[in-house]
């Protein structure tokens, strides 16, 4: 992200006050410093019917300064433009045409359009009103080219004023709705990625949720049999009696225990193996790639640990155990539901025949 995008989203998160009071800011205090530089060439030319004037201006934004939190931004931008006007108007009937003032004119115009009400019937009769002023003066205001030497001074000034009013509040806005729209497009990646986080994962477990899986799977098993997979294995877990756990110690030391579980599996399985929780108590792992007899080992070793795994619910050292059933799919091409089948019966096999065990297949 570049300096610029980073700076304007920095300005674009803080609250809607904030945001109000830099840009309240910004432009009383740009006007404030115009204006003193504006009285120092009044005098330096001796341009006094503009001194008087112009010193009410410069306290008129520093009073605007001073006072900003007690003033709204959009009652600020119509006063700030009203000063703009008068200075404008004032200038012109006073010394004429060719100093520059008529510029200012376009710095309201240009400006209008970003700094004015949201209604855009407004903000036209604004510019409207603007423009027939400023051709009213150009056809009944004398010119001063080559009439004073102070001309090119003044032009310079306002031309600078101009040039500079214009494009930074341009450029600003533009830039501002620019990273706004990145912003709000990246919020809604991130609020999309967090939906999609929702949908995916389990709360509890942090592992993926049900439907995830059967996506998971039955790609791996198309890419099993299409040759792109050299095996799959597929292991259905179970805590055994976990009813009595909740009926014993109560539903959230069951939720403890899910999400220990939960932990343990993250920990102890491959980075690309798929953990999920299938639903309840039970839990569906997939592992590719896995040579011969890694698998067993790897659940067995798994078993023992979550074994001798303590929980403490009501002062009591409690520990559970699980039941694995190992489906490895190595030499033959298979079903998604006779995998799920297979690997399913396996763990019933391990549950009717004492349960904390593996029971393991080669298919």
């Amino acid at each position: 992200m570049s300096v610029k995008d980073r700076f304007f989203l920095i300005f674009y998160e803080k609250d809607e006050k904030c945001r109000t009071d830099i840009t309240y800011v910004l432009l009383a205090m740009g006007s404030l410093v115009v204006h003193i530089v504006y009285h120092i060439f009044f005098i330096k030319h001796n341009k006094l019917p503009l001194i008087e004037y112009n010193i009410f201006s410069v306290f008129f934004y520093l009073f605007l300064v001073i006072f900003r939190k007690k003033i709204q931004l959009d009652k600020f931008t119509i006063v700030w433009n009203i000063e703009v006007m008068l200075f404008a108007t004032l200038a012109i009937m006073k010394i004429g045409f060719g100093y520059g003032f008529e510029l200012l004119f376009l710095i309201l115009m240009s400006t209008d359009v970003f700094l004015m009400n949201n209604n855009i019937f407004v903000k036209m009769l604004v510019i409207f009103l603007e423009a027939v002023i400023f051709f009213r003066l150009l056809i009944s205001k004398k010119f001063a080219w080559n009439f004073d030497p102070a001309v090119i001074d003044f032009y310079i000034l306002n031309f600078l004023a101009y040039f500079f009013s214009v494009n930074v509040v341009n450029y600003a806005s533009l830039s501002f709705f620019e990273i706004k729209n990145k912003f709000e497009n990246m919020k809604l990646v991130e609020e999309k990625e967090r939906y999609k986080k929702i949908a995916e994962y389990d709360a509890l477990t942090g592992l993926v949720r049900k439907f995830y899986m059967t996506q998971q799977l039955d790609e791996a098993i198309d890419d099993y049999n299409g040759g792109k997979l050299d095996n799959l294995v597929l292991i259905f877990a179970d805590i055994d009696d976990f009813k009595r756990i909740n009926d014993t110690y109560g539903h959230p030391n069951g939720d403890i225990v899910l999400a220990k579980v939960g932990m343990i599996f993250k920990q102890n399985f491959r980075k690309d193996d798929i953990i999920c929780r299938w639903g309840g108590e039970e839990f569906l792992i997939l592992m590719k790639n896995v040579r011969k007899g890694f698998a067993y080992n790897i659940i067995d070793k798994l078993r023992e640990k979550i074994y001798k795994q303590n929980f403490l619910f009501d002062d009591v050292n409690v520990s559970i155990t699980m039941t694995f059933g190992v489906c490895a799919v190595y030499d033959s091409k298979i079903k998604y539901e006779e995998l799920i089948k297979t690997a399913d019966n396996l763990l019933y096999e391990g549950k009717y025949s004492g349960k904390n065990k593996v029971v393991y297949k080669e298919i």
